[in-house]
């Protein structure tokens, strides 16, 4: 995930237990600390850690920001600045994990003059983003020039363009700094 190339990453994630365990989960995946990973021990196998992941690479450095937003958000929302930060990082990519499904709708508007190249919104759970929304979301960043894509798992984020990854409904028109990403 992410070429060579140094690019910086944020990421915006909900408010909602799960929402936050996963994007502690996947931002632990990106940092591959060594001590991240339990899994052998989780299992409670009677085994040692046979360092599977040694060879994967750290982005780190890569990562710029990740904020939760939607903190105290109500049901309708009538105003959705105020629930977006005020000053966003010069980043590259934004990975959006779970956040209200307003922010969601406003989130292309609110990008579109801060120079995202991508943005990547995995569907973990079906409740974060309906189809309907999905759709209406992925024409307002192609109508802002900002690529998007919209993984449901997250795991079947790929190059190739299959069921997973259909143009006009998991993936913009234009995707090739989507495809720099994976």
């Amino acid at each position: 995930m992410i070429s060579e190339k140094n690019y910086k990453l944020g990421m915006f994630y909900g408010t909602e237990p799960d929402t936050e365990m996963l994007t502690k989960k996947f931002i632990g995946n990106l940092i591959n600390n060594e001590d991240f990973c339990k899994a052998c021990e989780d299992l409670k196998m009677n085994i040692k850690c046979d360092k599977c992941r040694e060879h994967l690479r750290s982005y780190a450095n890569s990562i710029y920001f990740y904020e939760q937003i939607g903190e105290g958000i109500p049901d309708f929302v009538e105003d959705l600045e105020e629930y977006f930060p005020k000053n966003l990082p010069p980043v590259d990519f934004l990975i959006v994990v779970g956040i209200h499904q307003d922010l969601l709708l406003g989130l292309p508007n609110y990008l579109k003059d801060k120079g995202i190249k991508a943005v990547v919104v995995p569907i973990e759970d079906p409740k974060w983003v309906p189809p309907g929304l999905q759709l209406l979301v992925l024409e307002e960043f192609e109508k802002y020039g900002i690529q998007a894509t919209f993984p449901k798992p997250f795991c079947s984020l790929s190059k190739e363009l299959n069921e997973y990854n259909k143009i006009g409904f998991h993936l913009t028109k234009n995707h090739e700094y989507i495809h720099e990403f994976i």
